[in-house]
């Protein structure tokens, strides 16, 4: 069973550097989740989940990563995920014992001190894009939101309250680009998103 492995191969191959965990990533299991968690040379993280490890088969993900560019820049990346009234994403609830899903609007406002302790603060949202518009109006300090789940085509990316909040459709038809632009002083000067 190598489902996934051949996406991994090649988020490995094309450097990933960080990836935030989504519904599908449930779908064949917490082993399989747990062997492509293994297999990928970048983080897996996620902030609005609590893995009680002595139920479940998968470890807990880092709910945020911090990348350093080559010239000093440092980037922080926060993970959140869907959660539907049921309190678990859309998956098969049989693959998701030992796990306790958090409403990520309230796990978002848990992790914005990140903004003070990096030179831009961005989350990977996997919860869908009118949520993405909706999070960056309710909360200050986000500097950009890439966001998934929702699948859609966002060609020219808005920004709300100061938040470039972007997606680039599904099934790799767009590759998303993100460009932040910062002063000699590592402040941020500029941001732009657009699609190839």
């Amino acid at each position: 069973n190598l489902r996934g492995k051949p996406m991994f191969d090649l988020m490995n191959e094309t450097g990933y550097q960080a990836l935030t965990l989504g519904n599908h990533e449930f779908d064949y299991g917490q082993e399989r989740l747990k062997a492509n968690m293994e297999l990928a040379n970048f983080p897996m993280i996620l902030a609005n989940l609590e893995v009680d490890t002595n139920e479940a088969d998968m470890p807990q993900p880092e709910p945020y990563t911090m990348i350093e560019s080559a010239n000093g820049i440092k980037l922080s990346m926060l993970g959140l995920i869907q959660v539907q009234e049921s309190g678990y994403p859309s998956t098969l609830p049989k693959n998701l014992y030992g796990l306790k899903f958090l409403d990520p609007l309230k796990t978002l406002k848990e992790y914005t001190h990140l903004k003070d302790e990096s030179d831009a603060f961005i989350v990977l949202s996997h919860v869908g894009h009118n949520w993405d518009q909706e999070a960056a109006e309710a909360v200050d300090g986000i500097d950009a939101i890439i966001g998934g789940h929702s699948h859609t085509v966002v060609q020219d990316p808005p920004i709300v309250n100061d938040t470039l909040v972007t997606q680039a459709g599904g099934d790799l038809a767009y590759l998303g680009k993100v460009v932040l632009t910062f002063d000699e002083n590592k402040n941020l000067v500029d941001k732009t998103g657009e699609l190839i």
